[in-house]
């Protein structure tokens, strides 16, 4: 009787223990699946970043070819100061653009670190779920073999019983 309660015992452990693996799985994916919405977040801004800094750039090639077509005798006569007024100009869109460049690498190593994050997660939970299996099928001995390797493990002490079915009560001794 007191290996039944014994054995009762166990079963009862095991059950709570995978209750409460399958907790901590439910926790695992619900942040995996917060860090990738993250990271689809980020794809768009980067996304939308690149075709800002690419339009800026096509205006910047337009507007210089532009001004290489229509050059006339006059804007020779002030090529000084448009040359100064082009400097200043091209030096307030490269100060913009270096600006743009670095956000958008900022934006691209935070994409990174999670994906890192995420593919961490992922393994840890994989883990973790593989080493509860395991834990579980290896704790519960079906046969007598599987029995007297428990019982090698010394982690329990352990007794085999036969029951058999009648209407009387029958003790069952050690």
């Amino acid at each position: 009787m007191v290996a039944v309660v014994a054995l009762l015992a166990a079963a009862g452990l095991a059950v709570g223990y995978g209750y409460r693996q399958q907790i901590a799985v439910g926790h695992m994916t619900a942040q995996a699946s917060v860090a990738n919405a993250t990271i689809n977040e980020m794809q768009g801004q980067l996304s939308t970043l690149t075709a800002k800094l690419n339009e800026m750039s096509a205006a910047q090639q337009a507007a210089a070819a532009a001004a290489a077509q229509q050059k006339t005798p006059a804007v020779h006569a002030n090529a000084a100061g448009a040359k100064l007024a082009a400097g200043k100009k091209s030096t307030t869109e490269n100060k913009r653009l270096k600006e743009l460049q670095a956000r958008i690498d900022e934006q691209q190593k935070q994409l990174k670190e999670t994906q890192d994050q995420v593919a961490k997660n992922r393994v840890d939970l994989e883990g973790n779920l593989n080493s509860t299996r395991d834990e579980l099928n290896g704790s519960i001995a079906k046969t007598h073999e599987e029995l007297v390797a428990l019982a090698k493990r010394g982690e329990r002490s352990y007794f085999e019983f036969d029951l058999t079915k009648s209407k009387q009560f029958q003790r069952v001794d050690r």
